[in-house]
């Protein structure tokens, strides 16, 4: 047990699967023991502890194959790509995917309300990423996570800390919510605008554009340091590229100037080409690279250059709808969702004058400009509560 420096009084140093215990409960018929909502993977949003989607038992034609059953209060981790910090605390009941882990405290002297805030700390995420295993679909066991030691702080302590921790989570949900409504500004312009384009003279995106596919690489050389790798949680809903500390990995500089390397530069358009399913949006997602993206390029990501006309008006038009049809209808694989050039090549995309594109462009623009002031608000909102967290959870500051 980790006893390396004195801790605050009435602390004590645990094993996770000491003071927290995974919850198994299944069921066999859902709608007989009242269970209307299932939870899978794509449900929970990285960063966020509020679960705020779902789907209801009626809307699946099909049923569902889900049997874990959760509850109220209880905590939801997601064991599949660790990476992407999905943690997440339901305030109804439900059954959710096999891979989402259940939690709850086994003893009296953790508190419900202090558990989601422990498995959503950095700490525990390292361990968690640590123990994972599978290359495509890295996943983390239970076994390994209760091995996991921590500072556990008197009862008392533990409540002022949630008091503060979800304050601050509270300010970062609402930086979310004004972001999602100024994508959706920005969406809605960029539908109403090129949606006239698409009747005037078009041609296929072969001959406008070339890709080209990042490379794999080793995640045994994943570190902290080096040259960043772009991976698929890179690629962020707004449209730019991001680097949250939890899904950042780096790579030897070494790599960059091996054969089969692809560099990101600023001006690349840059498309996540693999995805568990369609749900989300996620598989075809793009994003335009800043002056600041340097990084490799993985396997999973194709990058887009643009060979004629504006590669800024080219991606506004990968981000249409009419686009994300054609990658519903071209994505191949049951499990895994798969897009490949081939079947992309032939969308037919606007090619309008230097004017019209500029146009485009900037007032598209404009409105990206308030999605992207209200994400860097949401970054430094979440930096700050991940640097209170950590200094909390290590006894370092006194509430």
């Amino acid at each position: 047990m980790t006893a390396d420096r004195s801790l605050p009084e009435g602390w004590r140093w645990v094993r996770f699967g000491d003071v927290v215990r995974q919850v198994k409960q299944t069921t066999k018929d859902p709608e007989s023991d009242g269970l209307t909502r299932i939870v899978g993977l794509d449900h929970l949003d990285s960063e966020s502890l509020p679960l705020q989607r779902w789907n209801e038992f009626d809307d699946l034609p099909d049923g569902t194959s889900f049997t874990r059953v959760f509850r109220a209060g209880q905590v939801l981790f997601g064991k599949r790509r660790a990476y992407q910090r999905k943690v997440a605390v339901a305030d109804f009941d439900g059954v959710c995917s096999g891979d989402i882990l259940v939690f709850e405290p086994s003893t009296d002297d953790l508190l419900a309300e202090f558990l989601p805030y422990l498995v959503q700390s950095d700490g525990f995420f390292v361990h968690a990423l640590g123990t994972s295993a599978g290359s495509l679909s890295p996943r983390t066991k239970w076994q390994e996570l209760a091995t996991y030691e921590f500072a556990m702080p008197t009862m008392a302590t533990q409540a002022r800390m949630v008091a503060v921790l979800a304050s601050q989570q509270s300010l970062i949900d609402r930086y979310a919510e004004v972001e999602e409504a100024a994508l959706a500004m920005a969406a809605a312009l960029r539908l109403e605008l090129l949606e006239h384009d698409f009747e005037g003279h078009v041609a296929p995106l072969r001959t406008l554009a070339c890709i080209d596919m990042g490379r794999v690489y080793p995640s045994s050389d994943y570190s902290s340091e080096g040259v960043r790798l772009l991976r698929p949680g890179n690629i962020a809903p707004s449209g730019h590229v991001e680097w949250p500390d939890g899904a950042t990995v780096h790579l030897p500089s070494s790599y960059s100037a091996e054969r089969g390397s692809i560099e990101l530069q600023a001006g690349d358009i840059v498309m996540n080409m693999t995805a568990q399913s369609l749900e989300d949006g996620f598989l075809g997602r793009v994003c335009i690279a800043g002056a600041d993206d340097t990084a490799l390029v993985n396997q999973r990501i194709a990058r887009i250059t643009a060979t004629e006309g504006s590669t800024e008006y080219l991606f506004r038009v990968l981000q249409h709808p009419r686009f994300r049809r054609r990658v519903a209808a071209a994505a191949k694989g049951s499990k895994i969702k798969h897009l490949y050039w081939r079947d992309l090549e032939t969308f037919e995309v606007p090619t309008p004058n230097a004017t019209r594109a500029a146009e485009v462009t900037t007032l598209v623009g404009s409105a990206e400009q308030a999605a992207r002031r209200t994400v860097a608000a949401r970054q430094d909102s979440e930096r700050m509560y991940k640097a209170l967290s950590a200094e909390l959870l290590a006894g370092d500051l006194d509430v």
